[in-house]
């Protein structure tokens, strides 16, 4: 086993800037990105100085799509050991960790593990005995924590969401789901199985731009006879998407870190469950190794005629009137059936505010939005419906996916809050076709409105965002 040597600090620092997926955990997908945009802003933003003379890197990790948050922030570890081992992180340099959803949690397990870490040996694997030649580099996890110095949460359940007790709840559906899916990847038939599964429930909308994303996927998959490039690219595409299905299928113990606070997996290990003596230690932690945090929230349109103050009465299929076709505000028309099924089954389950143990503190916040940091909110993109300034933040409000209230923690009312859906804030906001349209890879697309949420989160907003994202990792 080799240790890393102790060298000099490096003349040029940089600051590393990693963004971690949250579930679905890929990077890219052939041509489907999950941070979409974010690159092209990062250079936008150098080029008018915001980096302020630094040096910045901005690194992509992929991660399994839908295993348990202690493997994937093991396996983000790795990757962070990885760079640190081979010299692309170097003495001197710091990093940024980026999360968004479930990401967020990744991060939270792989700062704060809640025990000894094993031992990490990367390029060469351990030593087995006295006389086994070790070529493995040995990269301690005070390392790592010693290189982190930002970390920025965004739309992260950091005390779990309901849409997840949802999905544990409904296990066969989604075993069905994600067959049928990797069925019709392989049978090139996904946009037909994703569009037959999202229109069950009526008619409710345009097509949603899911269907054209998963037709763009299938395109890229295509192969050309003639064209070995554009061959070895859809196979390798294929592939890609294959892959993805198929770990999904044998690991998803995510779903069960993910659950409410208020109804947590027995033993679970999830930051989202960490008691509130936990995450003083987890945040004691933090501070030992210097580690600042930014918190960003989001709250999308609100879709259904809910009572202030009340519950939402959980999703059921046995029960019609609880069915995203009920209870719509008046121009749910303009939002697709993804973003209303989503909403829906995010607005109703067993995470509460009020007589619960979610925090004083957290409670009083909700009370009146006014009290979060409002420099990136527009009250007026949710529409008459709110919420606005002077009104509380609702149980049943979210952006499509995670209960905005769960967000607020650990910046309490420095937390930024953002009006937009839980994809617009990773760029999928808006429908724009490749020049020429379908281009070489067969794509039409470059980007989707993945939900339709219709809160008019717009390349403005997109863009304040990440700048201050990014001022925020170099500051």
């Amino acid at each position: 086993m080799t240790t890393i040597p102790d060298t000099a600090v490096s003349c040029n620092r940089r600051v590393h800037i990693v963004l971690i997926p949250g579930f679905g955990g890929f990077d890219a997908l052939g041509r489907i990105e999950y941070y979409t945009g974010t690159t092209e802003r990062l250079q936008r933003w150098l080029a008018a100085g915001g980096s302020r003379g630094q040096a910045v890197v901005l690194h992509y990790f992929d991660d399994l799509p839908t295993a348990a948050v202690a493997t994937r922030a093991e396996r983000l570890r790795a990757y962070l050991a990885k760079r640190i081992a081979r010299r692309e992180i170097e003495d001197g340099d710091s990093i940024a960790l980026v999360g968004h959803s479930t990401g967020g949690l990744d991060i939270r397990r792989l700062l704060f593990p809640k025990g000894r870490p094993p031992e990490l040996h990367v390029d060469g694997g351990a030593a087995v005995g006295a006389r086994t030649r070790a070529t493995a580099m040995y990269v301690d996890h005070p390392t790592i924590l010693n290189k982190v110095t930002r970390v920025v949460f965004i739309s992260v359940p950091q005390y779990g969401t309901n849409i997840a007790d949802w999905v544990r709840g409904h296990a066969p559906l989604r075993r069905v789901v994600i067959a049928d899916l990797g069925w019709g990847i392989r049978r090139r038939r996904g946009p037909e199985v994703l569009s037959s599964l999202l229109c069950q429930l009526g008619r409710l909308a345009r097509e949603p731009d899911l269907v054209l994303a998963a037709r763009d996927a299938l395109n890229e998959t295509r192969a050309s006879r003639k064209e070995p490039i554009r061959r070895a690219n859809a196979e390798e595409a294929a592939s890609q998407l294959r892959l993805w299905v198929q770990l999904m299928v044998d690991d998803f113990a995510v779903i069960d870190d993910l659950a409410s606070f208020t109804n947590p997996q027995k033993n679970s290990a999830s930051p989202a469950h960490y008691s509130e003596v936990d995450r003083r230690d987890e945040r004691d932690q933090w501070q030992k190794y210097g580690i600042q945090t930014m918190s960003i929230a989001t709250v999308g349109r609100r879709a259904f005629k809910f009572k202030a103050g009340e519950l939402a009465a959980p999703f059921d299929f046995r029960n019609p009137r609880t069915w995203p076709t009920e209870q719509l505000v008046d121009d749910a028309g303009q939002m697709d059936i993804s973003y209303l099924l989503t909403n829906r089954a995010c607005a109703g389950g067993s995470f509460r505010i009020r007589n619960s143990t979610f925090p004083t503190s957290l409670v009083e916040l909700s009370e009146d939005i006014a009290n979060l940091n409002s420099s990136l909110f527009d009250d007026a993109k949710l529409g008459p419906c709110g919420p606005k300034p002077g009104e509380a933040l609702e149980v049943w409000d979210n952006d499509g996916i995670v209960t905005t209230a769960s967000m607020l923690w650990p910046n309490g009312g420095e937390t930024r809050l953002v009006a937009a859906d839980h994809l617009d804030i990773v760029g999928h906001y808006v429908l724009r076709k490749t020049i020429p349209s379908p281009d070489a890879s067969g794509r039409r697309y470059t980007s989707v409105d993945a939900l339709k949420s219709h809160t008019e989160f717009a390349q403005d907003e997109f863009d304040q965002v990440w700048k201050d994202v990014f001022d925020f990792c170099v500051s």
